[in-house]
């Protein structure tokens, strides 16, 4: 082996070893394309352009192996600042910072405050773990401090907790205590992870009386023995309405009595958008046997304008 080409394969050895060191993969940002990066063509390799880098004291860079071009950073790519996808562009950084920038896709309005820092209360897309990283629509709640998920309704979304009562069927008269009430919900807080509703938040709720559940139907006007309906009632009434969101409830999603004096039902329409429950009983009704978790609506698509992006 003559003494040029042992020099060469050294050099490589030693390039290899020190991009492997020095630099990590981020796979959520491979396949990627970002602006205003300094690219230089046809360099050989990875561990060219890594070495391209720690001489510039870049802290990182972007080869695509399809193209030979190596893109050097003097600063972390944010999530905004992807491009349409590149195939076969791979990004590497000096190390994983305290604070990450995120991925492209984010999963909640955290890692939409991180990727857009001036980011105020509104619509964004998200994209779900749960529902397959499918985006979402989520409105973004207290951004100044700290961010929660809620999704928008754009029909009535109410609950009707009557406040009057017939327990024997022979006449209604006035009830008394303090569960009745009228609630109408403009939005629904959920659990980003899972996207399941928070059924007891009232942040984007108005009550006249007390507030009711998202999601159930109760009373306290009549009493179903054995959770057989009484003649009468029940009269508590929850319409859940999810037109427009992009967004739906199971149809495996079952409603169950509160208490061996209920009796109510639950019926679908609208492919499954609009849920119509009637329950109560001796101051029950019905609620979810599960939690009322979103999944995508098929049959919906929304307008890409109607919210942000990263």
């Amino acid at each position: 082996m003559n003494r040029a080409l042992l020099l060469f394969m050294l050099c490589k050895c030693l390039a290899a070893s020190i991009t492997s060191t020095h630099f990590k993969n981020r796979p959520e940002y491979n396949d990627m394309s970002v602006n205003g990066l300094l690219e230089e063509p046809n360099v050989l390799n990875r561990v060219h352009c890594g070495v391209l880098c720690l001489k510039n004291q870049c802290l990182a860079f972007i080869y695509n192996a399809n193209t030979r071009v190596c893109r050097r950073s003097s600063s972390l790519p944010q999530a905004h600042e992807v491009d349409v996808p590149e195939v076969g562009a791979r990004f590497y950084e000096t190390g994983v910072p305290e604070e990450t920038p995120p991925a492209a896709n984010p999963h909640n309005c955290s890692d939409i405050k991180q990727c857009l820092p001036g980011a105020t209360d509104g619509e964004y897309w998200i994209y779900s773990p749960t529902l397959g990283n499918k985006k979402v629509r989520i409105y973004c709640h207290n951004m100044s401090s700290v961010p929660s998920e809620y999704v928008t309704l754009f029909h009535t979304n109410k609950g009707d907790y009557p406040g009057v009562r017939d327990l024997d069927c022979d006449g209604e008269e006035p009830m008394t205590g303090g569960k009745a009430g009228v609630t109408s919900f403009s939005r629904v807080k959920v659990n980003a992870e899972n996207m399941t509703v928070i059924t007891d938040d009232y942040e984007f709720a108005f009550s006249t009386g007390t507030p009711s559940p998202y999601g159930q139907g109760l009373d306290c006007y009549t009493r179903h023995s054995g959770n057989v309906r009484n003649t009468c009632g029940p009269k508590g009434t929850f319409l859940i309405d999810t037109r427009g969101t992009g967004l739906l409830f199971s149809k495996n999603i079952q409603w169950q009595y509160k208490n061996p004096n209920s009796w109510g039902i639950a019926q679908r329409f609208h492919n499954g958008t609009v849920i119509e429950i009637l329950g109560g009983g001796n101051c029950g009704g019905v609620k979810p046997a599960e939690d009322l978790q979103f999944e995508t609506n098929t049959n919906e698509d929304l307008d890409a304008q109607s919210a942000t992006s990263c």
